[in-house]
């Protein structure tokens, strides 16, 4: 097996913003890409914090892909965005899986993020989502999304969503959701 020198570099980026006004604050973001063949890369964002306020882990997060784009699995702390659901921000994993007719598949779970790693028993949220793609020219989706608290159940949503590029030039996108 030979592979290219531009096929096993690796990457780090470091970006940071701050401001000085009262109350001090600040972004520190850190990316890393491992790119043998592309399959694996890494992403931090932290926020630093105020003289105050303490800072935390936005995000922070691996993802190996499969080199066709048939499916990909992510680790970590994350803002998952799945279709017409809200976002939920959790400590836990995000699979898909694409099929070649247009076809994926999305399951995601974990523990909702607390301030300052301050996780509470039983509370966890699982959800996922299926789409199909029509032609060039759009998808339709339908997701599921479950929050519980101690165990109990808080919170749940379906989220219905549809994109549609007609031209080139022209996207358009929908999304609802009942919860």
């Amino acid at each position: 097996l030979r592979t290219s020198p531009a096929d096993s570099q690796y990457r780090l980026r470091g970006d940071a913003y701050f401001s000085a006004a009262d109350p001090v604050s600040g972004l520190f973001i850190l990316s890393s890409e491992a790119r043998y063949r592309s399959i694996v890369d890494a992403d931090a964002v932290v926020w630093v914090g105020t003289g105050e306020q303490h800072g935390d882990v936005m995000v922070a997060t691996v993802r190996a892909r499969e080199p066709h784009g048939y499916g990909e699995a992510k680790l970590g702390r994350m803002l998952v965005t799945s279709g017409g659901l809200r976002p939920v921000q959790l400590d836990g994993g995000d699979v898909i899986g694409r099929a070649p007719w247009g076809t994926s598949i999305e399951a995601f779970g974990g523990a909702p993020v607390a301030p300052e790693f301050q996780t509470k028993e039983f509370d966890w949220a699982v959800g996922g989502r299926a789409a199909q793609r029509i032609g060039k020219y759009g998808t339709v989706g339908v997701g599921y999304l479950q929050l519980r608290q101690y165990g109990a159940l808080t919170f749940e949503e379906l989220g219905v969503d549809a994109t549609a590029t007609p031209f080139q030039w022209l996207d358009a996108a929908f999304t609802s959701s009942i919860d």
